[in-house]
């Protein structure tokens, strides 16, 4: 999903979550060459493994493994 809306990317978002239980989305910011903020889509299957820590009342993911693209 390449350069489409907020809306189109939520859309899928809720697709992959209601057929999987879960998505993953990375939100990074690209500031050398275009100064933007973009999100990249991972489908549940692709991702591995996962850890989350507690911190500060809050679950914060510390790791994420997923397959090669």
């Amino acid at each position: 999903m390449m350069g489409c809306s907020f809306t189109i990317y939520a859309r899928h978002i809720v697709k992959e979550v209601g057929l999987e239980g879960r998505a993953g989305s990375l939100v990074d910011w690209e500031s050398e060459s275009e100064n933007r903020v973009y999100v990249s889509t991972y489908a549940a299957e692709n991702i591995l493994n996962w850890r989350v820590e507690r911190i500060n009342g809050w679950n914060i993911p510390m790791l994420v493994v997923r397959t090669r693209p």
